[in-house]
This record gives structure tokens, sequence and C-alpha cells, in this order.
């Protein structure tokens, strides 16, 4: 499709069966399946950076552990499409997994917490901190 106006990307989302992100590098995770997941789309996405964490073992979708294999991808997207109470099920279970999990308001809260302990002083209250060592 080539670069698609923000504005105008849901309507990409709403018009499709599946979302398939083919990501081939590490990063930490792409926005995209969380705007699918929102959208109510079944995934189909690599093992690849941090992907899979919220694709595995959510039944909200497939993930192909061999990234560089376009046939173990259109094999995951197959068995998607051939299966339309699949998808529908997986979709309604993203949909989930993205209010539950993903939300603005628990994005926030869950922030609001972290900074709260932080604030409190409250040892190891941020993700790889350590508490003070006894003197």
């Amino acid at each position: 499709t080539g670069w698609v106006p923000f504005d105008r990307v849901h309507q990409y989302y709403w018009a499709a069966d599946v979302f398939c992100c083919s990501s081939q590098w590490q990063e930490p995770l792409a926005r995209v399946h969380y705007e699918a997941m929102a959208t109510g789309l079944p995934i189909v996405t690599t093992r690849r950076g941090g992907n899979p964490e919220v694709v595995d073992g959510l039944g909200n979708g497939l993930v192909v552990d061999r990234y560089r294999d376009p046939v173990a991808l259109a094999a995951a997207l197959g068995e998607i499409l051939a299966d339309k109470e699949k998808a529908r099920a997986m979709g309604r279970q993203g949909r989930r997994v993205a209010e539950e999990r993903f939300s603005w308001d628990r994005v926030a809260r869950d922030l609001g917490e972290v900074l709260a302990r932080a604030a409190a002083g409250a040892p190891g209250a941020l993700p790889g901190s350590a508490p003070p060592e006894a003197p």
C-alpha cells in the first residue's frame, strides 16, 4: 500500500481478514500489533523481538518461528483464513486482550503505580533496579 496517513490506517484494518507482521528485526514490539488487536483482527507475526509477547499463549493469533520462511508464513495465514470461526474467535480474544492489558487507562494506571512506588523510594520499585545494599 505504501505510506498511509494515520487518520486513514483504521480503514485498512477494518477491510482486512487477518493482520500479518512479517518483521525480521529484533525491535521491542511494533505498535501495529496493538492496533490490530484493538480492531479485532487475528494476528500472524514472527518470533522476532517483542512480537510474540502479545500473541504467544493468548489465543489471538499465531507466531511463525522461522521468520525468513515465506512458506511457514503462508501456512499460518492459510490456517486462519481457512477457518472463519477460528479467525473470529482469535479476533475477539485479541480485542479482549487489548482492552484488558493495553488500553490507555490500563497503561496509565500501571505507569502511575510504578511512579508512585519510585517516588516513595520503594526499593526495587523500578524494573531492573535493585534495592540498596545494606551497609
